[in-house]
């Protein structure tokens, strides 16, 4: 600690921004320490920003400490995030074919200054020396062992060999992913035909995708971006654990739920950078936040109603709403009171909001839960003039893009599998074994004859198939993604 400076930047981040609470400043006589009151490793899932936001590098990055290098001998490039659907902007460092450090590439709409801890240490997967780096193909025909060890091959023999198996008919298929890019999945489905080309997700999932961009794009309200988010003053939160599906999004409501307090700290002209002056005054009063989840998340202790119950309970919640904003909206059977009471409350919040928010997802597979937001958020158009803002998390970094560029799910596609209609596939950048059941996944390699892999990690899929091609990883190759706010 000989070259912290005193100057509290930390603590204001961790305490006031990231609402953590294990990291204080300690005094004792003349001497300042700034840390935990026990030893432990921080708690907050932002912690990893502190290595950014010191001015005198006090707090360093452990995992750079492995391998370290020096900041002006690392390659870096801009990219972005892929371990969730917002798409925070990021700057990762190379040297020597390995990935050393990311770190926060600034976006005044997205990520703004700060990255979660799995954008900015979720990179060592890039690293594995068990990656596909190599083309490698079986001795003989047919998929796993069936076909012969994995073997290395050239470039042009791997091709060659697969290229073959579009050539000989068209009883070719392909199997694109949310984790590859637009131009990857665009030049898949050109490959194999736009009928024959598949989204790497079910079709449930596939048709929740569908059903968020129609409501982006049919009804009043608009997707914001994450910066729009904090300038929010009432949300409401319909089943997604945002700090699990959507890390940057709870740093964004924990600035939203400030936004109508710090009104009072305007008018006694108390400037919002003065960080001390504005906790003394604001104390814990915080905007209203509701949340509704089957299971309890991080962003409960600063909510102001939290709302326990299945899919179907957060969706008549978000029904509720709509009917208690708009008399004219559908009424909402079987509906308890105690629900309809809540939904009333949270009525009267968004009524007297500048800008309302409703936040929903994917994670609950359910798409009532979606159609229950738009209401509530396009009933509040009734009361203010203009509807409340929409905000949807998807599953993965290029749902969003995938469900643009449309095509069936896996359903769809192992169905054609069990009827005989598919001689070959070719799998981009997808473990089918994280998406269809075991049964299903060894029922597709035992009755499809031939199975190209293209892939930037090892997984189950690429152990099984007749040739395997190594794909770019997001710090080797150029690409496009939609992100959640399309």
């Amino acid at each position: 600690m000989n070259r912290c400076i005193q100057c509290y930047r930390c603590v204001h981040y961790y305490k006031d921004i990231a609402g953590g609470k294990d990291l204080q400043a300690f005094a004792a006589h003349d001497h300042l320490y700034f840390g935990r009151h026990e030893s432990g490793t921080l708690e907050s899932e932002f912690a990893g920003n502190l290595v950014e936001v010191c001015p005198t590098g006090v707090f360093t990055d452990k995992t750079l400490k492995k391998h370290y290098t020096r900041k002006w001998d690392l390659t870096t490039a801009p990219s972005v995030c892929t371990h969730c659907s917002l798409g925070c902007n990021t700057i990762p460092g190379e040297r020597y074919g390995e990935i050393r450090r990311v770190r926060n590439r600034y976006h005044g709409k997205v990520n703004g200054y700060f990255l979660c801890d799995r954008g900015r240490y979720g990179y060592e997967f890039v690293n594995r020396q068990d990656r596909p780096r190599r083309p490698m193909a079986r001795t003989g025909a047919g998929n796993g062992a069936g076909g012969g060890p994995l073997e290395l091959v050239s470039k042009e023999a791997a091709i060659s060999r697969a290229a073959g198996f579009v050539a000989d008919g068209k009883r070719t298929i392909g199997i694109g992913s949310p984790r590859a890019s637009l131009e990857a999945n665009w030049a898949l489905r050109t490959l194999v035909g736009a009928e024959r080309f598949y989204q790497g997700v079910t079709d449930a999932d596939a048709h929740l995708v569908t059903a968020a961009i129609g409501i982006l794009r049919g009804g009043p309200s608009r997707s914001v971006s994450l910066r729009e988010i904090e300038e929010c003053d009432a949300v409401l939160i319909l089943g997604e654990d945002v700090t699990n599906t959507g890390p940057l999004v709870e740093l964004a409501v924990r600035q939203a739920v400030r936004r109508r307090p710090l009104e009072a700290a305007e008018k006694l002209k108390i400037p919002e950078w003065h960080a001390v002056a504005v906790r003394d005054l604001l104390q814990n009063e915080r905007g209203p936040l509701y949340i509704a989840t089957p299971s309890g998340t991080k962003l409960d202790e600063i909510a102001t109603v939290t709302y326990r119950g299945t899919a179907g309970d957060c969706a008549r919640l978000g029904f509720a709403v709509a009917k208690a904003l708009d008399p004219a909206a559908p009424d909402v059977p079987e509906c308890p009171n105690e629900t309809r009471e809540l939904a009333a409350r949270i009525a009267a919040d968004f009524k007297k909001a500048k800008r309302p928010l409703v936040i929903a997802g994917t994670s609950l597979k359910t798409e009532s839960v979606l159609q229950s937001a738009a209401a509530a958020a396009w009933a509040t158009a009734k009361v203010r003039g203009e509807p409340a803002e929409l905000f949807f998390i998807l599953d993965e970094m290029n749902s969003m893009g995938c469900g643009m560029m449309g095509g069936s799910g896996l359903d769809s596609a192992m169905r054609a599998v069990d009827d005989g209609k598919v001689d070959a596939a070719i799998v981009l950048e997808r473990d089918l074994s994280r998406v269809v059941t075991a049964e299903t996944f060894e029922k597709f390699f035992s009755r499809v004859k031939h199975v190209v892999a293209l892939d930037g990690v090892k997984s189950p899929t690429t152990d099984r198939a007749e040739v395997v091609l190594p794909a770019a990883t997001f710090a080797e190759g150029d690409g496009t993604f939609v992100n959640s706010e399309g």
